[in-house]
């Protein structure tokens, strides 16, 4: 009988105290419960949820959030075991392991303003010496380098891993030296320039750039259509910005985005070859009838640009303005580091001189976008302030490309690391 009793006791112990772990979580007029140790997550999801459409029924904005919290957090049962969502390693991708891929919702510091006006989002400063400088939030920051590690695996992966290109623009076979067909990943504008001057990613940088040097006999297109079935699961959303160019690596539920642009972009890829007057007055009817935008893509993305090599012909890079570019100064590509991250830059600075003369070597300049989407540039002085970021997270699926300490910086250099992949 002692030992009944006891057990009996236990039970009913054991029931409150599970409850009590249990939390309310509120948005919007809908409400559920989760384990206290997700709520402030929870609470972040559901605000991007809420705001990446324009108007909810309240309705179906809480049987949505009633899915949300039941499926990513477990709230239906009373003291359940906890419950992590995990994609699947996609099959045949040379990645250890592929998870879904958060982008949440941050908070203001007592020295930064978290700023999200609709085009962009960033942190603000409002300390001494570092006064309205929008530094990039760190969950933006995490995002940013995991996508690039998930990007830069699969898609060298897929061009091929044991060509290089040499300096005349030949792409050969990395044992026999025979040509090949393929390509190779490399980094381009701001990323290039954050690995060259700060080993890093710039502390106001909201995206990454990579470039797709590639041969005539190599189809991107189909290469990138299987990028998007091995990294879309994980909560990614892969789309051609501008056809055969520029393609981009985008959040499913980005934080802040353009309006404008999104349905712009959304008329050019639902109508192919149309001219841009009749695109504009697409988008214009959109906004107009408010119609819902389909998949924004947002200001936090990998841009990927695809640029076709010919042996012995300049390369044609397309900035600000197009600038002629000799293959002896884009190839042997060479190693850069990038916070954590080994990752590939051209053979020199050619690129950047180009298009930021020679000045961004030592000049400090932060690009401050507007709601309009309108940039100007900020002047960042003094010797204090933060000037790049790593990661707060420890990265998964790109250990190949981990482990680097030494990589190229403002200039060329006779010994600077040719770039090994895997």
């Amino acid at each position: 009988m002692v030992k009944k009793h006891k057990l009996k006791c236990n039970l009913k112990h054991e029931k409150p105290k599970l409850e009590r772990n249990k939390v309310r979580v509120q948005s919007h007029r809908a409400r559920g419960w989760v384990f206290a140790e997700d709520r402030i997550k929870a609470r972040n999801r559901l605000e991007t949820e809420y705001w990446t459409k324009h108007a909810w029924v309240l309705q179906d904005w809480r049987k949505n959030v009633e899915n949300i919290l039941r499926n990513e957090f477990r709230s239906c049962i009373w003291g359940g075991a906890r419950w992590k969502k995990v994609v699947e390693p996609v099959v045949g991708a040379s990645t250890t392991e592929l998870t879904n891929i958060a982008l949440v919702h941050s908070t203001s510091l007592p020295t930064a303003d978290y700023l999200n006006n609709g085009a962009s989002v960033s942190m603000r400063a409002t300390c001494p010496g570092a006064v309205g400088i929008p530094f990039t939030p760190q969950p933006v920051v995490n995002w940013l380098y995991q996508t690039l590690g998930y990007a830069m695996t699969v898609l060298q992966d897929l061009l091929g891993k044991s060509a290089r290109f040499s300096a005349d623009g030949t792409l050969l076979h990395g044992t026999t030296s025979a040509p090949a067909s393929g390509g190779q990943v490399c980094a381009m504008w701001g990323t290039e320039l954050g690995s060259r001057r700060d080993q890093s990613m710039v502390a106001w940088d909201y995206d990454v750039d990579l470039a797709i040097f590639r041969t005539p006999c190599c189809n991107f297109g189909d290469l990138w259509h299987q990028a998007k079935a091995k990294l879309e699961p994980c909560g990614l959303h892969l789309t051609e910005y501008h056809k055969g160019f520029k393609f981009r690596i985008a959040p499913a539920t980005p934080l802040a985005w353009h309006e404008w642009r999104e349905r712009y972009q959304e008329a050019r890829l639902k109508n192919p070859g149309v001219a841009r007057p009749k695109l504009i007055q697409i988008a214009a009817d959109g906004a107009k009838q408010k119609t819902n935008i389909s998949n924004p893509c947002g200001a936090n993305c990998v841009d990927v640009e695809v640029y076709e090599v010919h042996q012995g012909s300049d390369v044609v890079i397309k900035g600000t303005k197009n600038y002629t570019v000799s293959t002896c100064n884009l190839f042997p590509i060479v190693e850069g580091i990038f916070g954590p991250l080994r990752i590939p830059v051209p053979a020199t600075c050619a690129v950047l001189d180009a298009e930021y003369g020679s000045k961004w070597r030592h000049n400090h300049v932060a690009k401050v976008i507007g709601r309009s989407s309108q940039s100007t540039n900020m002047q960042v002085q003094g010797s204090r302030v933060r000037r790049s970021v790593w990661p707060s997270v420890e990265l998964v699926g790109c250990t190949s490309l981990l482990g680097g300490f030494c990589g190229a910086g403002y200039d060329a250099a006779h010994d600077d690391i040719p770039w090994r992949f895997m």
